[in-house]
């Protein structure tokens, strides 16, 4: 059949199936999530949840660390970002290899990275020739690449075997996940530190934590099978650089919109996030390492509803109205507290409020939608590679805050109110880029995507390399008749 063939096919074809997919629950809503499926979803998930983990408990690990060894703020910088470069890495290799040769077996691999970057990282142990700080870095490298290959992988599983109508909401279920990690990383150091535990023994447990959901989440995974939809692209794979010339051809601008707002809302989320036990505690909000860690807990509980606000509004709002509207927030917020800075110094009670809500609209907003959005738009033959394209973006931005901020934070004609003008200006980037980013409901999209697969399947077919290529269907990555159950699992 040929893709204008595909596009005409009765818009019933997901319900056609006796099979149950993802929002092909135990009531009639395609939408409805059942009880088995949020299973599945924890099982996808999970990269997500080490991922939050393991980025954002290293803020308080390297806290506690200042505390028992040497260290400077070029430490501090290199461990924060070698996760990062890291990710970048690995949403780059895994996006391109996962459209390459398969799902399943990626997926099992960046797990099985997570596991060995986080029990090696709680074994780092100053000697003669490197230090501590060094350990840590190459072990979290490692942790990282792992972490980078979650996010298409992640992406492409839950997407491919969604019907139209859940697609979205499942996929941001899937990204809710990093709310939990990041809780979980707050919390562990908090419990620890109130239970009376050795710092020694809190940064060590802290990190090996990380590797403790993942273990039996790799078992789980490695019982996955290929989703249909890339079984049927695969069968009409052509080269993949000639899917992906193809592919920036006809996607250009919606790949350089959600890799360009992913670069610039890292840069604020991460860099903030990297380094809010600072921020803290140069506001004057306790400067040991226990009121560091229960400040850091609490930013994190009212970052946490902006996950399941975006589950529950986001096919009512939009994804284009909700990454605009947490633009717009983040840039009213951070001017309130950089132009309020010395006024707010006076009252660190409403400072962490104002500052806590720059998460909640964060993740009520593009920390959502610049992961659900090049998921759900692209096609399963570039689908991992283009979503790690623009995670990769993402990571890049994480980096570089996470390299710049320290010393900026530390300038003391800059310090945390330049730190907070430099994030406005970074929202206000991300307003203008946002117009880049494709606008659709989850209704409207089978119909954008048929008629921009006519364009695909043209330029490949023009190609003189190929001269005959079987069609290519405009719903390769919706529920397909012959999958099997609920992320295949």
């Amino acid at each position: 059949a040929t893709a204008v063939q595909v596009a005409a096919a009765p818009r019933d074809e997901a319900a056609a199936s006796p099979v149950s997919t993802i929002g092909d629950g135990e009531k009639d809503s395609p939408g409805y999530f059942n009880r088995k499926m949020v299973g599945k979803i924890v099982v996808v998930g999970t990269g997500f949840m080490c991922d939050a983990y393991d980025l954002f408990v290293i803020n308080n690990v390297l806290n506690i660390m200042g505390h028992l060894y040497h260290q400077t703020t070029g430490d501090k910088s290199m461990v924060s970002s070698t996760a990062l470069w890291g990710a970048v890495g690995g949403q780059l290799f895994f996006g391109t290899l996962a459209d390459y040769i398969g799902r399943r077996g990626i997926f099992v691999s960046t797990m099985i990275l997570i596991i060995v970057g986080a029990v090696g990282s709680c074994l780092s142990f100053p000697t003669e020739s490197f230090s501590v700080y060094q350990q840590l870095a190459f072990w979290r490298f490692i942790l990282g690449f792992g972490v980078g290959g979650e996010y298409p992988l992640a992406a492409s599983v839950a997407a491919e075997n969604s019907t139209p109508q859940a697609r979205g909401k499942a996929m941001a279920a899937v990204f809710s996940m990093q709310g939990v990690g990041q809780l979980l990383a707050t919390g562990i150091v908090n419990i620890f530190l109130a239970a009376g535990a050795s710092y020694e023994l809190t940064w060590r447990f802290a990190l090996a934590f990380g590797a403790v959901p993942a273990i039996p989440t790799a078992y789980f995974r490695a019982k996955m099978h290929e989703s249909e939809a890339f079984k049927e692209a695969k069968t009409r794979r052509v080269s993949h650089l000639r899917n992906l010339k193809a592919a920036f051809t006809v996607w250009w601008r919606q790949i350089l919109g959600t890799a360009s707002t992913w670069f610039l809302l890292d840069i604020s989320f991460y860099g903030n996030g990297l380094f809010s036990t600072t921020i803290t505690k140069m506001m004057g909000l306790g400067s040991s390492v226990e009121q560091t860690a229960l400040s850091s807990l609490y930013v994190v509980l009212m970052a946490l509803p902006g996950y399941f606000c975006t589950i529950a509004l986001l096919d009512r709002v939009g994804r284009w109205n909700l990454q605009m509207g947490g633009f717009v927030m983040l840039v009213v917020l951070f001017v309130i507290l950089s132009a309020a800075f010395f006024h707010l110094q006076g009252y660190p009670g409403l400072f962490i409020f104002i500052y806590g809500l720059t998460y909640f609209f964060s993740n009520f907003g593009p920390n959502s939608t610049t992961y659900i959005i090049p998921g759900e738009y692209f096609p399963s033959q570039v689908k991992a590679t283009c979503h790690g394209i623009s995670a990769a973006s993402g990571k890049i931005g994480a980096a570089i805050a996470g390299y710049v901020f320290p010393p900026l934070l530390d300038n003391s004609s800059f310090g945390i109110q330049g730190v907070l003008y430099v994030c406005a200006g970074v929202g206000l980037a991300g307003i203008v880029c946002t117009f880049l980013v494709p606008r659709y409901t989850a209704n409207q999209l089978e119909d954008i995507k048929a008629a921009q697969f006519r364009k695909f399947e043209t330029i490949l077919q023009d190609d003189r390399r190929s001269s005959t290529i079987p069609g290519i269907s405009s719903r390769d990555d919706v529920y397909n008749a012959n999958a099997s159950d609920d992320l295949n699992l």
